[in-house]
C-alpha cells in the first residue's frame, strides 16, 4: 500500500525485514524507483503491522503481487534436491 497521509506511524516489519523494532513510515517522502524493502518509508505491507500513529493508502497489489505473494511463490516453486551422499 502506498501511503498518502501518516500521522507519526510506526509499522511492525519483521515478517518481511527481520527487524526487530517497528519502524517509522512517512507518506510525503519521494523514493528512488528499485529502493529495498527496508527502506520503503511511504509503503505498507500485507502481514505487517501498525504498532504506533495512523495512516492512509492506496492498495497497489493484492494476493499473489504482494511482496508476502512472491515469497510464497518462491517457497511452491522449490524442488526437492536429492541429499547428497558420501
Amino acid at each position: 500500500m502506498r501511503l498518502v497521509e501518516s500521522v507519526n506511524l510506526k509499522v511492525e516489519e519483521a515478517s518481511l525485514t527481520g527487524e526487530s523494532l517497528p519502524v517509522d513510515k512517512v507518506a510525503n517522502v519521494v523514493l528512488e524507483k528499485d529502493i529495498p524493502i527496508g527502506d520503503r518509508k511511504n509503503t505498507a505491507f500485507m502481514s505487517t503491522m501498525v504498532t504506533y500513529g495512523r495512516g492512509k493508502g492506496l492498495v497497489t497489489a493484492t494476493g499473489m503481487h504482494t511482496q508476502i505473494g512472491i515469497i510464497a511463490e518462491m517457497i511452491q516453486s522449490y524442488e526437492d534436491e536429492a541429499t547428497p551422499s558420501r
